[in-house]
C-alpha cells in the first residue's frame, strides 16, 4: 500500500486511523472503541479489514471500511455486531450498497463524461465546464461517505435554480452509470428546490408552535438545534460552524460556485437567546449533511411533533417581514440574495400577516 496515501487519507479521518503491517501483508483500522465484554469501558483497539497491502483494489476498499468507521463513531452508531467478519467481508463485495463516497462520487462524475462524450473539450465553453465541473467542484469539497438523502440535502441548498437543475441532472445520470439502483425521486425532488405552486401558509409554523415543540424535546443536542434554527433563521449545514460573538452568530456557509465563506446571524427575536439557553452550546456529533435528517430521526423515534428544519428557517424569513426588517438586511442575515428572498418568502406573506405588519408599521402611515 501507497504510505503517502495512508498518510493523507488518515488526516482526513477524526476519529480513526488505518495502519498497515507490511511484514504480515496486514491492513487494520485503528479506533477507541468500547470493549467487547465490558461496553461501559474504551480503549484502543484494531479492527482487521481482511484486506492486503500488497492488492491494488486495498486503498479504495480501505477508504470506504475508515470513513464508515468514523461516521458510525461521530454519530454514535458503532457496534461490534456491524463489524464482524462477515459483515465487512459483505460490505467490501457486491452486495447493494446505500451510500457512496463523496470522493467516488466525483471520480464516477468524471467518468460518466468521459464515457458519454469521448473526445470532447474539458475546457472553454462547453457540457463539461456549465455541468459536469461545477458538480465535481461541490461535491469535492466533501469527504466522508453520503447516502442519497445527504446528496439531497447538498442539492437542495443550492440557491440559484438553473444549478440546482444541472447538478440534480448530473448527479442522476451519475447514479446510473454507477449501477446504482436508487429511488430517485428524492433526487428529482431536491433539484426542484422550492417553486411558487409550493409556497404555501400551512408550511410556516407559529412562533407558539416552534416554542411548544422546543419544550417537548428532552435531547440537548436536539433541543438546541432546533432554538438555533427558528432563533436564527439558519441552514441545518450551518450548525456545527456556529459561534457566539455577544449577541449575534458567525457560521460557516457553503455555496455552490464558490468557497465557504464566514456570515454573521442575528437572532428574531433577540430575547430568544436568553430564554432557549442558546449560547449553553450543544452541537450534535453528526456531518453537517445529516443534522436535518438526524434531527427528524430523533423526533420520530420519540413520537413528537415536528417540523423540517427548514420551515424553521422559512419562518424566520417571514418573521423578518411581518417586523418591518428591510428586506436587503434579511437576505443577508439568511446568507442568500435579495433576489431569492423576495422571490421565495414575499409570495407567503397573507392578509393575517399584513395585518401584524400594519399594527408594526402604524406610525409610519400617519401624517408627519
Amino acid at each position: 500500500m501507497d504510505r503517502n496515501w495512508v498518510s493523507f487519507l488518515n488526516k482526513k479521518l477524526d476519529r480513526c486511523k488505518i495502519k498497515s503491517l507490511p511484514d504480515r501483508q496486514a491492513v487494520y483500522l485503528v479506533a477507541t472503541l468500547p470493549c467487547k465484554t465490558e461496553p461501559d469501558k474504551r480503549k484502543q483497539q484494531q479492527i482487521p479489514t481482511g484486506l492486503k497491502a500488497s492488492d491494488l483494489s486495498t486503498p479504495d476498499k480501505a477508504k470506504e471500511l475508515a470513513f464508515r468507521l468514523d461516521e458510525e463513531l461521530s454519530i454514535g452508531t458503532f457496534s461490534w455486531s456491524n463489524w464482524s467478519k462477515d459483515k465487512i467481508a459483505t460490505k467490501k463485495g457486491s452486495a447493494p450498497r446505500d451510500s457512496i463516497l463523496f470522493s467516488e462520487l466525483c471520480e464516477a462524475v468524471e467518468a460518466r463524461f468521459d464515457a458519454h462524450y469521448p473526445g470532447e473539450p474539458k475546457a472553454g465553453a462547453g457540457i463539461y465546464t456549465a455541468k459536469y465541473k461545477p458538480t465535481i467542484s461541490l461535491f469535492s469539497k466533501l469527504y466522508g461517505s453520503a447516502d442519497l438523502g445527504a446528496i439531497c440535502q447538498v442539492i437542495q441548498e443550492i440557491e440559484s435554480p438553473s444549478s440546482r437543475q444541472n447538478i440534480g441532472s448530473i448527479v442522476s445520470v451519475t447514479l446510473d452509470h454507477m449501477g446504482l439502483k436508487w429511488d430517485k425521486q428524492p433526487l428529482f425532488d431536491a433539484k426542484k428546490g422550492y417553486n411558487k405552486d409550493q409556497l404555501n401558509e400551512k408550511d410556516i409554523p407559529g412562533d407558539d408552535e416552534l416554542l411548544a415543540i422546543w419544550h417537548s424535546i428532552k435531547d440537548p443536542r436536539w433541543k438546541w438545534v432546533h432554538g438555533m434554527s427558528m432563533a436564527f433563521g439558519t441552514r441545518p449545514s450551518e450548525l456545527l460552524s456556529v459561534e457566539f460573538e455577544e449577541e449575534v452568530i458567525n457560521v460557516m456557509t457553503y455555496k455552490t460556485k464558490s468557497k465557504p465563506y464566514l456570515r454573521e446571524a442575528w437572532a428574531l427575536p433577540d430575547e430568544w437567546i436568553e430564554e432557549l439557553d442558546l449560547r449553553e452550546i450543544h452541537k450534535p456529533t453528526c456531518s453537517r449533511l445529516n443534522i436535518a435528517r438526524q434531527y427528524s430521526d430523533y423526533m420520530d423515534r420519540n413520537k413528537l411533533k415536528h417540523w423540517p428544519l427548514y420551515n424553521l428557517r422559512h419562518a424566520y424569513a417571514i418573521r423578518s417581514l411581518v417586523q418591518g426588517i428591510e428586506v436587503s438586511t434579511a437576505a443577508r442575515l439568511m446568507g442568500h440574495s435579495e433576489s431569492t428572498h423576495k422571490k421565495h418568502y414575499q409570495l407567503w406573506i397573507d392578509k393575517k400577516h399584513m395585518r401584524a405588519m400594519r399594527e408594526r408599521q402604524r406610525d409610519k402611515f400617519k401624517r408627519a
